[in-house]
């Protein structure tokens, strides 16, 4: 079902079209609004437009609603092209880029928005958290998988599994969660106490250290490292005596061994295990491989 945080962005027509849609064809992934264009769905069956042609008035309502009727407070997701709504559900921005001397200044026009809904995937019991326990310790676990493989969804039910267990199996757990992706949506667990400190909204390499000082965790999980500063955290991290899981956008191991910021990764051995997950079964996280020790 679309989520109220979603459809309450949209008039009475398109909320009753959504619904309508997700009874025929089953959960809406996406949702694709652009200026004088239908809006779009996307589901595991492909894509389908809505009839309902996004006017310009109807468009800058959505956006004082994401905005909040203040681009200044959204400084930050305006540079970096995506705001996180309540629940962990992703609206992507594009239109007009406005650029200054470091890069990306801000996105000045929007004319496109793409509305990610989050589902909490199934994740199949072929990974069990205390497969990536050893010597009173969680060893170091890097996450590969493209968009929508179920990456967050397996770090959710790594958090809560581990936190549902119990001594030597539960740790303090640190969450660096700067997409404000991976908390949200675990607020819907009201059997057991959640154990856990977060650091959300914030850059990944700004937070490590802080959560590290700060509460003293065991465990930290983090959501897809994407440049140097974040490795350098990792790196820093790792000399703490802090176990790590993260995640990292890519389809293999070897696509992820050619960015140039994975390098210094490699160099240091930061990593013990690898899992790759597969995105071709949707609404499931489906693992494609679990490597032990591998040369990361």
């Amino acid at each position: 079902m679309v989520p109220i945080e979603v459809l309450s962005l949209f008039t009475h027509e398109v909320k009753t079209m959504l619904m309508d849609g997700e009874k025929t064809r089953g959960p809406i992934e996406e949702i694709r609004v652009r200026v004088f264009e239908p809006v779009e769905c996307i589901d595991r069956l492909g894509f389908y437009p809505l009839d309902y042609v996004m006017n310009e008035e109807r468009f800058r309502i959505i956006l004082d609603q994401l905005f909040q009727s203040s681009r200044y407070r959204f400084t930050r997701e305006l540079r970096e092209g995506f705001i996180t709504l309540s629940g962990g559900h992703r609206v992507g921005l594009c239109g007009e880029v406005v650029m200054n001397g470091d890069g990306i200044d801000h996105i000045e026009t929007i004319t496109s928005l793409n509305i990610r809904i989050q589902h909490n995937k199934h994740v199949p019991f072929r990974l069990s958290h205390r497969q990536l326990f050893q010597e009173n310790r969680y060893v170091n676990t890097l996450i590969i998988g493209p968009p929508n493989s179920g990456k967050t969804s397996l770090l959710r039910f790594l958090i809560q599994s581990i936190n549902d267990d119990h001594l030597p199996y539960s740790k303090k757990i640190g969450v660096i969660d700067e997409r404000k992706e991976i908390l949200p949506a675990m607020s819907y667990r009201p059997s057991t106490t959640l154990r856990v400190d977060a650091f959300s909204g914030c850059p990944k390499h700004l937070a490590l250290p802080l959560i590290i000082r700060a509460m003293s965790p065991e465990l930290i999980v983090i959501d897809e490292i994407a440049t140097h500063q974040d490795v350098e955290a990792l790196l820093d991290g790792m000399k703490a005596g802090v176990s790590l899981i993260c995640t990292v956008h890519g389809t293999s191991y070897d696509d992820v061994c050619s960015r140039l910021f994975f390098h210094q990764i490699i160099k240091h051995h930061l990593f013990d295990y690898c899992v790759t997950l597969d995105p071709a079964r949707r609404g499931i996280v489906s693992i494609k491989s679990i490597v032990k020790r591998a040369i990361i």
